[in-house]
Protein backbone atom coordinates (compact mmCIF):
# COMPACT_ATOMS: atom_id res chain seq x y z
CA UNK A 1 0.00 0.00 0.00
CA UNK A 2 1.74 3.41 -1.01
CA UNK A 3 2.17 6.03 1.20
CA UNK A 4 -0.19 9.32 -0.09
CA UNK A 5 2.54 10.88 -1.31
CA UNK A 6 2.86 8.37 -3.81
CA UNK A 7 -0.67 9.12 -5.25
CA UNK A 8 -0.90 11.07 -8.23
CA UNK A 9 -1.17 13.02 -10.09
CA UNK A 10 -3.87 15.13 -7.89
CA UNK A 11 -1.79 15.34 -4.43
CA UNK A 12 1.74 15.56 -6.03
CA UNK A 13 0.90 18.27 -8.72
CA UNK A 14 -1.48 20.51 -6.57
CA UNK A 15 0.90 20.23 -3.27
CA UNK A 16 3.96 18.66 -3.69
CA UNK A 17 5.23 19.94 -6.88
CA UNK A 18 5.34 23.88 -6.04
CA UNK A 19 7.78 22.92 -3.02
CA UNK A 20 9.61 20.47 -4.70
CA UNK A 21 10.90 22.79 -7.61
CA UNK A 22 11.29 25.84 -5.33
CA UNK A 23 13.58 27.39 -2.77
CA UNK A 24 16.82 29.49 -2.68
CA UNK A 25 20.50 29.11 -4.06
CA UNK A 26 23.70 28.84 -0.97
CA UNK A 27 26.53 31.31 -1.38
CA UNK A 28 29.85 29.69 -0.95
CA UNK A 29 32.54 27.71 -2.98
CA UNK A 30 32.21 24.24 -2.68
CA UNK A 31 35.72 22.23 -2.10
CA UNK A 32 35.72 19.19 -3.40
CA UNK A 33 36.59 17.74 -6.82
CA UNK A 34 34.66 16.13 -9.98
CA UNK A 35 35.54 12.63 -10.76
CA UNK A 36 33.84 9.44 -12.38
CA UNK A 37 32.01 6.61 -11.27
CA UNK A 38 30.64 3.39 -12.69
CA UNK A 39 30.06 5.66 -15.41
CA UNK A 40 28.67 8.47 -13.80
CA UNK A 41 30.12 11.75 -12.72
CA UNK A 42 30.40 12.68 -9.14
CA UNK A 43 31.34 15.45 -6.71
CA UNK A 44 33.94 13.49 -3.79
CA UNK A 45 35.15 15.78 -1.08
CA UNK A 46 36.48 14.68 2.34
CA UNK A 47 39.01 16.10 5.21
CA UNK A 48 42.45 15.21 5.42
CA UNK A 49 41.63 12.83 8.65
CA UNK A 50 39.21 10.70 6.56
CA UNK A 51 42.12 9.39 5.34
CA UNK A 52 41.10 7.38 9.03
CA UNK A 53 38.29 6.34 7.97
CA UNK A 54 38.79 4.81 4.34
CA UNK A 55 36.63 2.40 4.03
CA UNK A 56 33.52 4.28 5.46
CA UNK A 57 31.73 6.78 2.77
CA UNK A 58 27.98 8.33 2.60
CA UNK A 59 26.77 9.06 -0.87
CA UNK A 60 24.19 11.68 -1.37
CA UNK A 61 20.94 10.77 -3.45
CA UNK A 62 19.86 14.52 -4.16
CA UNK A 63 16.75 16.22 -4.92
CA UNK A 64 15.05 16.80 -8.29
CA UNK A 65 17.83 19.79 -8.68
CA UNK A 66 20.97 17.10 -8.69
CA UNK A 67 25.00 17.21 -8.29
CA UNK A 68 25.73 20.37 -9.55
CA UNK A 69 23.28 22.60 -7.01
CA UNK A 70 25.85 24.43 -4.99
CA UNK A 71 23.45 23.82 -2.03
CA UNK A 72 23.77 19.97 -2.00
CA UNK A 73 27.78 20.27 -2.54
CA UNK A 74 28.27 22.94 0.50
CA UNK A 75 25.91 20.30 2.76
CA UNK A 76 28.53 17.12 1.58
CA UNK A 77 31.52 19.73 2.24
CA UNK A 78 30.15 20.49 5.82
CA UNK A 79 29.27 16.49 6.17
CA UNK A 80 32.88 15.57 5.35
CA UNK A 81 34.10 17.80 8.09
CA UNK A 82 32.34 16.79 10.71
CA UNK A 83 32.19 12.92 10.50
CA UNK A 84 35.69 13.46 8.74
CA UNK A 85 34.54 10.49 6.16
CA UNK A 86 34.74 10.47 2.11
CA UNK A 87 30.88 11.97 0.94
CA UNK A 88 29.69 11.46 -3.09
CA UNK A 89 27.17 13.14 -4.76
CA UNK A 90 26.43 11.13 -7.95
CA UNK A 91 25.06 11.96 -10.75
CA UNK A 92 22.08 9.59 -10.85
CA UNK A 93 20.10 11.90 -13.20
CA UNK A 94 22.75 10.87 -15.82
CA UNK A 95 23.55 14.46 -17.46
CA UNK A 96 19.79 16.47 -17.22
CA UNK A 97 18.70 17.83 -13.61
CA UNK A 98 16.33 21.00 -14.24
CA UNK A 99 17.94 24.00 -14.27
CA UNK A 100 18.28 26.16 -11.14
CA UNK A 101 16.84 28.71 -12.67
CA UNK A 102 13.59 27.08 -11.71
CA UNK A 103 14.05 27.92 -7.97
CA UNK A 104 11.81 30.45 -6.88
CA UNK A 105 9.67 32.30 -4.89
CA UNK A 106 7.71 29.51 -3.46
CA UNK A 107 9.20 29.51 -0.09
CA UNK A 108 8.25 32.88 0.29
CA UNK A 109 4.23 33.14 -1.02
CA UNK A 110 3.99 36.21 -2.72
CA UNK A 111 1.89 38.69 -0.33
CA UNK A 112 -1.04 39.66 -2.93
CA UNK A 113 -3.70 37.72 -4.36
CA UNK A 114 -2.24 38.30 -8.06
CA UNK A 115 1.79 37.77 -6.83
CA UNK A 116 0.20 34.36 -6.00
CA UNK A 117 -1.84 33.85 -9.77
CA UNK A 118 1.70 34.84 -11.35
CA UNK A 119 3.38 32.36 -9.10
CA UNK A 120 0.95 29.23 -10.11
CA UNK A 121 0.88 30.75 -13.76
CA UNK A 122 4.49 30.07 -13.65
CA UNK A 123 3.99 27.09 -12.88
CA UNK A 124 1.54 25.91 -15.00
CA UNK A 125 3.91 27.35 -18.19
CA UNK A 126 7.01 25.05 -16.52
CA UNK A 127 5.02 22.06 -15.67
CA UNK A 128 5.29 20.22 -19.44
CA UNK A 129 9.71 19.66 -18.27
CA UNK A 130 8.37 18.89 -14.71
CA UNK A 131 6.76 16.02 -15.85
CA UNK A 132 8.99 14.82 -18.07
CA UNK A 133 11.64 14.92 -15.89
CA UNK A 134 9.57 12.65 -13.40
CA UNK A 135 8.49 10.54 -16.40
CA UNK A 136 12.30 9.88 -17.14
CA UNK A 137 13.72 9.67 -13.98
CA UNK A 138 11.74 6.51 -12.44
CA UNK A 139 12.79 3.24 -11.03
CA UNK A 140 13.59 1.03 -13.92
CA UNK A 141 15.91 4.26 -14.94
CA UNK A 142 17.46 5.03 -11.44
CA UNK A 143 17.48 1.79 -9.63
CA UNK A 144 20.58 0.15 -11.89
CA UNK A 145 22.42 3.36 -11.84
CA UNK A 146 22.36 3.16 -7.66
CA UNK A 147 23.27 -0.61 -7.95
CA UNK A 148 25.65 -0.25 -9.71
CA UNK A 149 27.28 2.89 -8.39
CA UNK A 150 27.35 1.40 -4.84
CA UNK A 151 28.99 -1.80 -6.41
CA UNK A 152 31.72 -0.14 -8.12
CA UNK A 153 32.67 2.11 -4.30
CA UNK A 154 32.69 -1.09 -2.75
CA UNK A 155 34.40 -3.21 -4.91
CA UNK A 156 37.10 -0.70 -6.51
CA UNK A 157 36.84 2.18 -3.71
CA UNK A 158 37.43 0.61 -0.84
CA UNK A 159 34.04 1.37 0.43
CA UNK A 160 33.26 -1.50 3.37
CA UNK A 161 30.40 0.67 4.87
CA UNK A 162 28.40 3.19 3.09
CA UNK A 163 25.47 5.04 4.10
CA UNK A 164 22.62 6.19 1.98
CA UNK A 165 21.66 10.23 2.54
CA UNK A 166 18.74 10.99 0.54
CA UNK A 167 17.14 14.37 0.33
CA UNK A 168 13.15 15.09 -1.44
CA UNK A 169 13.61 12.39 -4.59
CA UNK A 170 16.91 10.73 -3.19
CA UNK A 171 15.23 9.40 -0.47
CA UNK A 172 13.21 7.02 -2.35
CA UNK A 173 16.28 5.36 -3.27
CA UNK A 174 18.32 5.68 -0.74
CA UNK A 175 15.55 3.44 0.95
CA UNK A 176 15.29 1.38 -1.68
CA UNK A 177 19.41 0.42 -1.09
CA UNK A 178 18.65 -0.01 2.60
CA UNK A 179 15.92 -3.05 1.44
CA UNK A 180 19.18 -4.92 0.08
CA UNK A 181 21.05 -6.54 2.10
CA UNK A 182 25.00 -5.43 1.60
CA UNK A 183 23.97 -2.88 -0.50
CA UNK A 184 24.35 -0.26 2.58
CA UNK A 185 24.80 0.07 6.22
CA UNK A 186 22.09 2.05 6.84
CA UNK A 187 20.20 5.16 5.19
CA UNK A 188 18.96 8.98 6.31
CA UNK A 189 16.52 10.44 4.67
CA UNK A 190 15.28 14.47 4.41
CA UNK A 191 11.84 15.52 3.43
CA UNK A 192 11.57 12.55 1.28
CA UNK A 193 9.39 12.13 -1.83
CA UNK A 194 7.92 8.87 -3.37
CA UNK A 195 8.53 6.42 -0.94
CA UNK A 196 6.14 3.54 -0.21
CA UNK A 197 5.23 1.79 2.70
CA UNK A 198 6.03 -1.19 0.58
CA UNK A 199 9.09 0.00 0.43
CA UNK A 200 9.88 0.65 4.40
CA UNK A 201 8.45 -2.52 5.17
CA UNK A 202 11.25 -4.31 3.27
CA UNK A 203 14.07 -2.17 4.83
CA UNK A 204 16.92 -4.35 6.51
CA UNK A 205 19.21 -1.64 7.79
CA UNK A 206 19.01 1.35 10.58
CA UNK A 207 17.79 4.71 9.64
CA UNK A 208 16.68 8.10 10.51
CA UNK A 209 13.82 10.01 8.94
CA UNK A 210 13.81 14.12 8.78
CA UNK A 211 10.37 15.32 8.22
CA UNK A 212 9.03 18.52 7.71
CA UNK A 213 5.56 19.30 9.60
CA UNK A 214 3.55 19.52 8.30
CA UNK A 215 4.80 18.27 4.44
CA UNK A 216 1.93 17.20 1.97
CA UNK A 217 4.77 14.75 0.72
CA UNK A 218 5.51 12.32 3.56
CA UNK A 219 2.14 13.82 5.99
CA UNK A 220 1.35 12.86 9.48
CA UNK A 221 -0.72 10.00 9.18
CA UNK A 222 2.13 8.07 6.97
CA UNK A 223 4.42 9.54 9.52
CA UNK A 224 2.80 7.41 12.31
CA UNK A 225 2.09 4.63 10.02
CA UNK A 226 5.96 4.53 9.10
CA UNK A 227 6.97 4.49 12.69
CA UNK A 228 4.72 1.89 14.09
CA UNK A 229 6.07 -0.23 10.84
CA UNK A 230 9.45 0.21 11.48
CA UNK A 231 9.71 0.15 15.29
CA UNK A 232 8.04 -3.09 14.94
CA UNK A 233 10.64 -4.78 13.11
CA UNK A 234 11.55 -8.19 14.37
CA UNK A 235 14.45 -8.20 15.57
CA UNK A 236 14.97 -4.54 16.36
CA UNK A 237 16.47 -2.12 13.93
CA UNK A 238 17.33 1.46 15.32
CA UNK A 239 15.46 4.15 13.47
CA UNK A 240 15.32 7.66 14.75
CA UNK A 241 12.40 10.08 13.41
CA UNK A 242 12.46 13.82 14.20
CA UNK A 243 9.89 16.26 12.93
CA UNK A 244 10.44 20.27 11.98
CA UNK A 245 7.69 21.93 13.14
CA UNK A 246 6.96 24.84 10.90
CA UNK A 247 9.38 23.99 7.79
CA UNK A 248 8.37 23.03 4.35
CA UNK A 249 9.38 20.58 1.84
CA UNK A 250 12.86 21.14 0.49
CA UNK A 251 14.01 23.29 4.14
CA UNK A 252 17.26 21.28 4.46
CA UNK A 253 18.19 21.48 0.89
CA UNK A 254 17.11 25.06 -0.47
CA UNK A 255 15.40 26.89 2.63
CA UNK A 256 16.43 30.56 2.95
CA UNK A 257 19.35 30.82 5.11
CA UNK A 258 18.84 34.29 5.41
CA UNK A 259 15.49 33.41 7.91
CA UNK A 260 16.85 32.71 11.25
CA UNK A 261 14.61 29.65 11.74
CA UNK A 262 15.15 28.04 8.43
CA UNK A 263 18.72 28.60 8.61
CA UNK A 264 18.69 27.05 12.41
CA UNK A 265 16.14 24.44 11.03
CA UNK A 266 18.86 23.65 8.16
CA UNK A 267 21.82 23.43 10.57
CA UNK A 268 19.59 20.98 13.16
CA UNK A 269 18.82 18.69 10.17
CA UNK A 270 22.48 18.20 9.06
CA UNK A 271 23.30 18.05 12.70
CA UNK A 272 21.09 14.89 13.22
CA UNK A 273 22.11 13.25 10.10
CA UNK A 274 25.70 13.66 10.98
CA UNK A 275 25.05 12.10 14.81
CA UNK A 276 22.78 9.38 13.58
CA UNK A 277 25.96 8.49 10.85
CA UNK A 278 28.21 8.11 13.37
CA UNK A 279 25.86 6.26 15.93
CA UNK A 280 25.46 3.66 12.78
CA UNK A 281 28.64 3.00 12.20
CA UNK A 282 31.04 3.61 15.43
CA UNK A 283 28.71 2.82 18.01
CA UNK A 284 29.70 -0.46 20.58
CA UNK A 285 27.81 -3.41 19.33
CA UNK A 286 25.87 -4.94 21.75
Amino acid sequence: VPLSCSRVPSVVAANVVPRVFSGALDKGNPLGSETRIAGLDVYVTSQEEAQDKINDAVVIITDVFGWRLPNIRLIADKMAAELEMRIYIPDFHDGWSPPSWLLDGWLDPAPTFWGRVCQWAWLVIRLPQVLFWIATRGDRAVVPRVERFLRELREKHNAERIIASGYCWGARYAVLAAGCRGQVAGFAITHPSGVKLLDLQRVQQSGALLIPDPDPAFPPSDVLQAKTLLWSQSPPIFFRFHLFPGMVHGFAVRGRSSIPAVREAREEALQITCEFIRDVLYRPQD
